[in-house]
């Protein structure tokens, strides 16, 4: 149930908020957010969405994986080297098109939760109208009380004129820092 033991977030709402992470890539943006979905989970919320944690060798991201937040389910997003034929190119990665229906899907599945994960927004979503495009339906919905968006730099204006009442926070700065995550949590 939508904000258990505090009351029932209705549409419109005051009290949902939208949280954008930005940063630039390594900046822990994602591990920002696991930081934050592992606390939220502990504290018996109800959390959903997607994460999309990178794989390193040696020290470089060579693959990205998308994460359903609510089950744990992973799937390879992206790598260096096209997989299937009709992975999509984008910049120095491709894209599995199945994963990107798979993302989809969970994200329309990630309403009447307490916390909401889109990681992340960006160049796909924005420019190409591809990637994890539900999550702007989703977004709408306002199903959720807390959501945390992650937005590359370069697309933030363009993110805050969707959502101009979203409070921005730069990974860079809050990664490790758990007053950021209390005040997010405080939020649920």
């Amino acid at each position: 149930m939508l904000g258990q033991n505090r009351g029932c977030v209705v549409p419109g709402d005051r009290a949902m908020n939208i949280w954008l992470i930005s940063g630039a890539s390594g900046s822990g943006k994602t591990t920002l957010c696991a930081a934050i979905v592992q606390r939220a989970r502990a504290q018996g919320r109800n959390v959903a969405g997607l994460l999309s944690p990178g794989a390193f060798v040696d020290g470089a991201r060579t693959e990205i994986w998308a994460e359903s937040v609510r089950d744990g389910e992973r799937r390879r997003l992206a790598g260096l080297v096209q997989q299937e034929a009709d992975d999509l190119a984008f910049g120095i990665w491709f894209f599995d098109i199945k994963t990107l229906e798979w993302g989809n899907a969970v994200l329309r599945k990630s309403t009447d939760c307490d916390l909401l994960v889109v990681d992340e927004l960006g160049p796909l979503e924005f420019n190409l109208t591809t990637g994890w495009i539900a999550a702007f339906d989703v977004l709408s919905a306002k199903q959720f009380r807390v959501a945390l968006v992650v937005v590359r730099p370069e697309l933030l204006e363009r993110a805050r004129q969707l959502w101009p009442d979203a409070e921005v926070i730069y990974a860079a700065d809050a990664s490790s820092c758990s007053a950021i995550q209390e005040r997010i949590l405080e939020r649920i």
